[in-house]
């Protein structure tokens, strides 16, 4: 396949997933969860002119934990379109294309153009991804701009330019931007600026300049951060707490980190071993770990062949994983951002097979071994979108009829969200938690349209009920939360069964509630959620101080 034909066929496939990704976001708004609600609700305080802060808060501080790139395209689009997020979920859907061509040209460097293509299709391909299309979360995005910057970096290698190396540089700025896990391509590239400038005698002034480039968008934003003023710290000072959303457990030693990467270490072996298979799960159950470990297969090929000739997207994947593992939290989608690099080891692997195979088999048919091996996972992936459109469709189905289905906690809170709205002006409650928690907020908009509130999830809350809204607070001690509350001047807490939400914030204002009973009065109630109206005593000032 000459390389324009290479190129064709990557439009045509690309062209036909972008129409079946589009499934995925072809119900009114997709889903919003607590992270894409952030997000959102960033984009439209730029959209409004209220600045980057947070519009949900009462006293709308500045916002200091998520870089300002992605709502600042979520605010572009709120403009083009006041009444709805649809622009915005294909924004992450477009993202997904762009980072599956950019693998094309990173893996047709080195292993050709048709295990090129099927490296890109079956990165479209996983079931991790199609899901990821349906919020609106930074990674998708991070992970297309990351792509698109190494492969400027490869071709920098091979043609030595100005005009490459500068997009490489840009792109990597802007990934920053994106994500602050951007400081990992920032810390490769200089490390690769710096090499070639002094063992390959490059020109030291324009590496110099690039590399200041690259340093520019890093300090911006640490001294956004340091001078914002906001309740929340930054990625960077939240990667030394024990629980970030219990600062007061104190931060982490070397053993903590050991144990935390650990842990992380093999929970992400596990989802990375699943993913590949994962379409199997529902077809072919007992081909799961066959298609994991062909996966984990050719990937070791590929990672001894990449060894072999190091490359730079290596060295970023090789960072960003280190910095993963030691991050306090964990998730799938925090894998997104490197799964491309893993099917470029995936492809490396096939196109070593490949090579082997040329002893064997004639000139005539080698060619196809390895784009054939690596169909095998692409078909192994495939019933996943099936499987994936299957549970949404019932949600949907169940929404259309009256009711809420969730099949996964803060998956479909759009869903919940549109029937509670009806729900409530028809006098009824959904029978489901997350249901009954938004069911709360449009209740209390009209009860109370200047309500100060504390929850679970505040920016739901505010997004949905167009209430002023905090997160719950987390202290063991119920004197302290009530501190807490009252600094903030907090009207209602919406609180959900102990039962359902047993985390410490929950676990907080439960100890509260018992300890000032006749604090915390309900007013709305369901199986699944009710409203509190606080009541602040006149006589013991000491109860409301400031912490």
């Amino acid at each position: 396949m000459k390389p324009t034909g290479g190129v064709l066929a990557l439009v045509v496939i690309l062209a036909l997933v972008g129409v079946a990704y589009s499934t995925t976001v072809s119900n009114e708004l997709g889903s919003l969860g607590g992270d894409s609600a952030h997000y959102v609700m960033l984009g439209d305080a730029l959209a409004a002119g209220h600045g980057y802060v947070e519009a949900e808060q009462p006293d709308r501080p500045r916002h200091t934990l998520y870089p300002p790139l992605l709502p600042a395209l979520l605010a572009v689009a709120r403009t083009v379109e006041p009444m709805g997020y649809r622009l915005g979920h294909w924004l992450i859907v477009a993202s997904a294309l762009v980072a599956a061509a950019g693998l094309f040209f990173l893996v047709r460097e080195w292993a050709g153009a048709p295990i090129a293509v099927v490296a890109a299709l079956l990165f479209t391909s996983l079931p991790v991804v199609v899901r990821a299309l349906v919020p609106i979360l930074s990674e998708l995005p991070f992970a297309a701009l990351v792509i698109w910057s190494l492969v400027c970096w490869q071709r920098h290698e091979r043609v030595n330019t100005m005009a490459p190396l500068a997009a490489a540089v840009l792109l990597a700025a802007l990934a920053f931007l994106m994500r602050s896990a951007g400081l990992a391509l920032i810390l490769v590239l200089i490390v690769g600026l710096a090499w070639r400038a002094f063992a390959r005698h490059e020109l030291r002034k324009r590496n110099l300049v690039m590399a200041l480039v690259l340093v520019v968008p890093v300090v911006g934003w640490q001294l956004w951060t340091a001078t914002g003023g906001g309740e929340r710290a930054g990625y960077f000072k939240q990667l030394s707490y024990k629980d970030p959303y219990q600062p007061s457990l104190g931060t982490v030693d070397a053993a903590d980190l050991v144990e935390r990467a650990s842990n992380r270490a093999v929970f992400y072996a596990k989802v990375v071993r699943e993913c590949f298979g994962e379409g199997l799960v529902d077809r072919a159950p007992e081909f799961v770990a066959i298609a994991g470990w062909l996966a984990a297969a050719l990937a070791i090929l590929g990672l001894l062949g990449a060894i072999a000739r190091p490359r730079m997207w290596l060295g970023f994947a090789l960072v960003y994983v280190a910095m993963i593992a030691l991050w306090p939290w964990s998730g799938p989608r925090f894998l997104l951002p490197v799964l491309p690099f893993l099917c470029a080891l995936v492809a490396g692997g096939a196109a070593l097979i490949q090579q082997g195979a040329r002893v064997v088999l004639s000139p005539r048919f080698s060619p196809i071994v390895g784009p054939a091996v690596l169909s095998l996972l692409v078909i192994a992936s495939l019933p996943g979108w099936e499987r994936f459109h299957r549970v949404r469709s019932a949600d949907l189905t169940v929404h259309a009829k009256g009711g809420v289905q969730l099949s996964v906690a803060f998956s479909e809170y759009h869903d919940a969200h549109v029937w509670c709205r009806g729900g409530v002006e028809r006098g009824r409650v959904a029978a489901n938690a997350w249901g009954d928690y938004l069911t709360a907020g449009v209740w209390l908009r009209r009860h109370d349209a200047d309500a100060r509130v504390s929850c679970r999830k505040p920016r739901l809350t505010a997004l949905f009920a167009r209430l002023p809204a905090v997160g719950l607070p987390s202290p063991n001690v119920p004197a302290k939360t009530w501190q807490w509350l009252a600094s903030r001047r907090v009207g209602y807490v919406i609180s959900l069964r102990r039962a359902f939400t047993p985390d410490a914030a929950q676990r907080a204002i439960d100890r509260a509630r018992d300890a000032y009973p006749d604090r915390f009065r309900s007013i709305w109630s369901s199986p699944n959620a009710e409203v509190l109206e606080l009541t602040y005593p006149t006589t013991t000032p000491s109860d409301v101080a400031v912490e």
